[in-house]
């Protein structure tokens, strides 16, 4: 069941048994006394119990029945509204371990590639020679339009000695386009941001712009914003250096987007990186 799902229906769940907790208390304790006085008074033709239910309490039941009704109707439109859906969970809301429903996995090529989940932190071992079917970690719902995608990576290259790239970060590209084996470099469509190590030493940038970074963690991040796309680097995910973005937004007019991780190695040795601090903001 999808992770949104059951946010909406726990919500119900808990307004329902809030309303039907305080009415059925306040039944119990009018019944309880009318049952008391009954027991001791012989009551005269036409009286009426001054601890019956009055307009006044049944007023407030229904006052509480509305109340419970729109915070299930506000509950339900925050957890459906991707404009507000914010951080992405890595886990399931109930099974801490597994894949939330919001995301796919995709272990590429190899079936040494893998992922494991610890409380909000993803890593990902992406195998020997993954290029161009690397691994990643798809976020389902598609985008367009503006919005910004920030990750928190940690990027640790096994090979002492490295003759080729090895490279994680941020990937998005139109849906339905995929990598094909020829393929040596991203398409022209599709926008990286990435943290790169090879023999030249340890980069970050995205298309056409790379720039020395050492550090193993980075926050990276991509937006677009009336059609034009920006990628930029933190060592805090609060102050930005912004990169220049090669492309031509043209071809990539108002389609929708799909957001992935991923990671990727042309050496003979597999790489390990770790992912948090997912988050997609919308209507920028």
């Amino acid at each position: 069941m999808n992770d949104t799902v059951v946010l909406a229906i726990t919500s119900i769940i808990v307004a329902i048994i809030g309303a039907f907790a305080t009415i059925m208390s306040s039944s119990i304790g009018r019944g309880n006394r009318k049952d008391a006085s009954e027991e001791k008074l012989i009551l005269p033709k036409g009286y009426k119990s001054t601890t019956q239910l009055s307009k006044w309490n049944l007023y407030w039941r229904v006052v509480i029945l509305i109340i419970c009704a729109v915070i299930v109707g506000v509950s339900i439109a925050v957890i459906m509204n991707p404009a507000n859906s914010g951080k992405i969970r890595f886990s399931s809301i109930l099974r801490p371990k597994i894949l939330s429903s919001n995301l796919q996995w995709d272990g590429g090529s190899s079936e040494m590639s893998s992922y494991s989940i610890d409380g909000k932190i993803m890593s990902v071992t992406a195998a020997a020679h993954t290029w161009p079917n690397f691994p990643m970690i798809q976020y389902k719902s598609t985008i367009k339009g503006n919005f910004s995608v920030i990750v928190k990576m940690t990027f640790v290259p096994d090979a002492p000695t490295i003759k080729t790239a090895q490279m994680a970060g941020i990937v998005i590209h139109p849906v339905n386009a995929h990598l094909v084996q020829s393929d040596d470099k991203f398409p022209n469509d599709w926008i990286a941001v990435s943290k790169n190590v090879t023999d030249s030493g340890s980069l970050v940038g995205c298309r056409g712009s790379w720039v020395d970074y050492s550090s193993d963690t980075v926050f990276l991040k991509v937006e677009r914003l009336n059609r034009a796309w920006q990628c930029a680097y933190s060592n805090n995910g609060e102050n930005w250096s912004y990169l220049n973005v090669l492309t031509n937004d043209v071809q990539l007019q108002d389609q929708q987007f799909v957001v992935s991780l991923f990671a990727y190695s042309e050496t003979d040795n597999a790489i390990k990186v770790t992912f948090s601090d997912w988050k997609i903001n919308y209507g920028r």
